[in-house]
């Protein structure tokens, strides 16, 4: 949990205790392997947001319409370093429902895979890359083979779908920065240090810094709201509090994540085997019941509404800045008959063109 405006990370948990045991670790899966972490784990959708903010930031509105097919190819993209990829098959969404065209609303509350590829390819891969670096996720959460600094992120046509490993730390963090209007702050751990003579010592900075503008902030607020509203992917997840957040399960449910946050509080539960990352949630018995297919809502999301239900004890219901939804489109009105030839003026009409 990362407090929002400040960097402060607030709490930390995972399941397995610290220990050496057969079910022990000694390892913070929390962070990244510069402070002893772990190699961070794919985030599924979670990462969308970071797309949504990139079409923001350039202008794209919410009610932005694109016809979202049921299967296809991945698009032509260019990375940072120029290189063009070309398209790939295996685009597709986790259910065989036809959208057809909708806006990014729609697409963000039902996790659309097929709108934000497209998405993605217009505002441009390197962009969203540069995005992702503003956010804290430019890296992912394992060393480079010297050791020495962390891996940057792949740069494919799947990045918006989440194919990179990152931390539950960078993801509450990044996600803290929308409900800071779009300040980001460098995460940290510690707020103060007092020396045994009662003298403040220096303590690391959180470096905040805007990165994208409030406007930008709001309309992700809006995306992820429509999330956690009734028609999304993470209804069930909503707390008493005004809240956004986003569902994000990799691959055969290998991963499974749920993010969001408050005015007050940001925070992202994964649910994963850190042994075998590869290895399927499904079926498996999680806290006495089991799902299949194991999404994020269903799992990590309960974790999430707990947590945060108990961290949120006690405070204000403070409100999340938000765009206006785009309008729904009116409903097409039953068209009339075409009316009857009644001179030779319409011998020409085109039978069925109204």
């Amino acid at each position: 949990m990362v407090q929002p405006g400040t960097g402060h990370i607030l709490a930390m948990a995972q399941s397995r205790p610290y220990g050496t045991g057969p079910n022990d670790t000694e390892v913070n899966y929390n962070a990244n392997q510069l402070y002893g972490g772990a190699l961070g784990f794919q985030t599924g959708s979670v990462f969308k947001a970071i797309t949504a903010a990139t079409a923001l930031s350039q202008g794209i509105p919410l009610s932005y319409p694109i016809k979202s097919v049921i299967t296809g190819d991945y698009p032509t993209m260019t990375d940072c370093s120029g290189k063009v990829l070309l398209p790939q098959p295996g685009m597709e969404n986790d259910s065989n429902t036809n959208y057809g065209t909708i806006d990014m609303v729609k697409a963000m509350a039902n996790s659309v895979n097929t709108y934000f590829v497209p998405l993605e390819q217009k505002v441009g891969l390197c962009n969203v890359v540069h995005m992702a670096q503003a956010f804290g996720l430019g890296v992912q959460g394992g060393l480079n083979s010297a050791g020495t600094a962390l891996l940057p992120i792949s740069q494919y046509q799947t990045l918006t779908l989440g194919v990179n490993s990152l931390t539950p730390l960078q993801i509450a963090n990044a996600y803290a920065a929308f409900a800071a209007d779009g300040t980001y702050c460098d995460a940290t751990a510690i707020t103060r240090v007092v020396s045994s003579s009662g003298k403040n010592l220096p303590v690391p900075s959180s470096n905040c810094h805007q990165v994208v503008s409030p406007s930008v902030a709001a309309g992700v607020n809006t995306l992820l709201a429509s999330v956690v509203s009734d028609q999304g992917t993470g209804s069930n997840d909503a707390i008493r509090w005004h809240d956004a957040g986003k569902t994000g399960t990799t691959n055969e449910e290998a991963q499974a994540w749920f993010a969001g946050y408050t005015a007050q509080i940001s925070d992202a539960t994964v649910m994963t085997d850190p042994a075998d990352p590869s290895k399927s949630l499904n079926g498996l018995d999680i806290g006495g019941n089991s799902y299949n297919p194991a999404y994020g809502d269903l799992t990590s999301g309960p974790i999430w509404q707990q947590a945060m239900t108990g961290a949120m004890s006690g405070l204000p219901n403070l409100n999340l800045d938000f765009a206006p939804t785009p309008a729904a489109p009116p409903k097409p009105t039953k068209p009339t008959s075409p009316t009857k030839p009644t001179t030779a003026t319409h011998s020409h009409h085109h039978p069925g063109h109204r």
